[in-house]
């Protein structure tokens, strides 16, 4: 992750394009579902209609960093690692706690210490850095083109 975060400040500074994007990051920006559902029903149908402000505001903020930060090959690349950690890291741990019946409350905290801390402290110390919000965006990007579910 270091060497793409210095390979991306390397592109910013000159203003080194990339001229498509990777089939890497194409993949999660195009839903699973040939008719998706709406990111407010996903979770609505997951019992967590409290953070439908929330989650819907954090994933127009990552659409927007993602749009920014196309252009450059490199941070192309480091979108499509973590939203694949995100998604990976979902389907293997939290999502099986999900459909044991765990409460909302260890299913945060899983996604807590699973996924959003070890991104955060990851790029905290990079000029790619990530907060809290980010990742958050990250998670319901993916639960908008339905490759997270919540229920």
């Amino acid at each position: 992750m270091r060497r793409l975060v210095e390979k991306l400040a390397e592109e910013q500074k000159n203003d080194v394009r990339a001229k498509e994007i990777i089939a890497e990051l194409k993949r999660y920006q195009v839903p699973l579902e040939p008719v998706p559902i709406s990111l407010e029903q996903k979770l609505k149908d997951g019992h967590r209609e409290d953070i439908i402000i929330f989650a819907t505001e954090a994933k127009e903020q990552f659409v927007k960093k993602l749009a920014k930060n196309t252009f450059f090959e490199s941070a192309q690349e480091i979108h499509a690692l973590l939203l694949s950690k995100i998604y990976c890291v979902f389907k293997a741990q939290v999502l099986p706690q999900i459909q044991k019946g765990a409460d909302r409350l260890a299913v945060d905290r899983l996604v807590q210490t699973l996924i959003i801390d070890p991104i955060v402290v990851e790029l905290q110390e990079t000029p790619f850095r990530c907060y809290d919000e980010h990742v958050h965006g990250m998670l319901y990007y993916l639960t908008g083109n339905c490759y997270i579910v919540w229920k």
